[in-house]
């Protein structure tokens, strides 16, 4: 894995975004360059640091060093490495619910955008999804939940 100019290890992946480790610290809301090799071809993608949070250190020729764990979200994926991310990761999360144009409407609270269960509530009405740091709106009515 490499990251700008910077090689890491990959700790996880997903069709959305991966976990890695390196030893410089980023700033949150840069995009880079990424290169992963996740099969007989390297794939290349742009990503955005989400959050870096500082690793246990690793021991490597008998002195510490200072690691960071980088979340990414990939920006805009193409269709090629969507397919080997598809391949790495298997078949997408079936979803409940029904996507009326920039609305979602479920049983379960889930970010219009990026369709991620992962979302807290930033004030009345109001949410973010930790995926994909989308700002929504949602609402309730009844057991259902309409976000937009």
């Amino acid at each position: 894995m490499r990251l700008a100019d910077t090689p890491g290890n990959l700790i996880n992946v997903s069709r959305t975004g991966a976990l890695v480790s390196v030893e410089e610290e980023l700033r949150t809301g840069a995009s880079l360059p990424l290169m992963l090799q996740l099969t007989d071809r390297p794939v290349a993608l742009t990503a955005r640091v989400v959050r870096t949070e500082p690793a246990p250190g690793l021991l490597a020729l008998g002195s510490l060093r200072r690691h960071f764990a980088i979340a990414l979200a990939f920006a805009k994926p193409s269709s090629e490495a969507q397919a080997v991310l598809g391949k790495v990761c298997g078949s997408p999360r079936r979803t409940s619910g029904l996507r009326l144009g920039f609305c979602r409407v479920s049983w379960l609270r889930y970010c219009p955008r990026c369709e991620s269960r992962s979302v807290s509530k930033a004030g009345r009405y109001r949410y973010t999804c930790k995926t994909c740091q989308h700002l929504f709106v949602g609402i309730r009515i009844g057991p259902v939940r309409v976000a937009f």
